[in-house]
């Protein structure tokens, strides 16, 4: 039998929308998918009545950023499902071509290379992947290692021990339990272009690889990257530009 695909989405917007870029994802994404988990943490009822069309659809309270999100819609298909490979997204990126993330990401995710991938590699504080995209294989989400970390993920409004212990600390712990790690995009473990980290770093190389921008980039830019691409895009697309437009507003 062919091992289903499960994707959890977790999703955020101020405003409670939910962006158009990542409508017109999700559309495609089931395409792809068996499955999928969407769940938020502030959603407008007409929004999530047009979602419940497409995905499952949770709310919970607004605690613990993305990483809480996750272990709800983890916790969910652990009690609903078996035999599957989880791939986890968030809403911290614009998708401005779902097609183009489908293929050159989860397309290329060979298990039998790694147990966990991932879009991005960072070296910053210690070695981990990225996650706002990351996959883990039916064999890794089926282990008591596994299981085990997501049941002691424990809620925080701490940024700083958010990073440490579970978006940095996810990876040490997979790592030193005998776990194997890859990222589709490759990184050096030194800065580039002033910054370490590979999601700013490589923000042209990876919209044009994956089709991701991260918010961040576009509404404050703290490393100062170059952002000339996205204006290029705005000019040539104009769906483009409301992709933009919700993202200032998230």
């Amino acid at each position: 039998m062919k091992m289903k695909k499960i994707l959890v989405f977790a999703h955020y917007h101020q405003l409670g929308i939910v962006r158009t870029d990542t409508y017109d994802a999700l559309n495609e994404f089931k395409k792809y998918f068996t499955e999928i988990i969407f769940v938020s943490t502030n959603i407008r009822d007409d929004h999530h009545k047009k979602l419940s069309r497409l995905c499952k659809v949770f709310v919970r309270e607004n605690i613990g950023f993305d990483i809480l999100s996750y272990k709800h819609g983890i916790e969910y298909c652990l009690k609903e499902a078996e035999d599957f490979e989880l791939h986890l997204l968030n809403s911290s990126n614009i998708i401005a071509d779902p097609q183009k993330l489908i293929s050159n990401f989860y397309k290329k995710i060979n298990f039998e290379q790694a147990d966990i991938f991932g879009v991005t590699q960072s070296h910053e504080q210690r070695v981990h992947i990225q996650s706002y995209a990351i996959s883990f294989s039916g064999a890794t989400v089926n282990s008591d290692v596994f299981k085990n970390w997501w049941s002691a993920v424990a809620a925080s409004n701490d940024k700083k021990e958010i990073i440490e212990k579970y978006e940095v600390g996810m990876s040490s712990y997979f790592i030193e339990n005998g776990l194997t790690l890859k990222s589709i995009f490759y990184s050096p473990p030194f800065k580039v272009r002033g910054v370490l980290n590979p999601s700013h770093a490589f923000a042209q190389e990876i919209y044009q690889y994956f089709s991701l921008i991260k918010l961040e980039i576009i509404k404050s830019n703290p490393a100062s990257v170059d952002v000339t691409y996205v204006i290029r895009e705005m000019l040539r697309n104009q769906r483009f530009i409301k992709y933009i437009h919700d993202a200032m507003s998230n």
